[in-house]
């Protein structure tokens, strides 16, 4: 179900210093009851249950790890991505 969950679910540019794109098949985001990121020390950042979201501003975060997870009837996906410093 792992692999099947990884070409579901698309996230980029990774790394990034704007904005993350959320692309998922139609099957997998009808599926989706909720999306979290967390920082690297676990502190939930963001949350919504809007399951049609396709990108997330990640332009106000600190550099660094963060977590993606995508909660979905079947299980949970997590993915990483890295906040770049902002270009001046």
């Amino acid at each position: 179900v792992e692999d099947e969950n990884e070409l579901s679910l698309l996230m980029f540019p990774n790394p990034t210093s704007q904005r993350v794109s959320i692309v998922m098949s139609e099957d997998y985001r009808n599926s989706v009851s909720e999306i979290s990121i967390f920082d690297f020390s676990g502190r939930m950042v963001f949350r919504t249950f809007n399951k049609n979201i396709q990108d997330v501003d990640l332009s106000t975060y600190n550099t660094g790890l963060y977590f993606i997870k995508v909660n979905t009837s079947s299980g949970s996906t997590t993915k990483s991505i890295l906040v770049e410093d902002k270009l001046v």
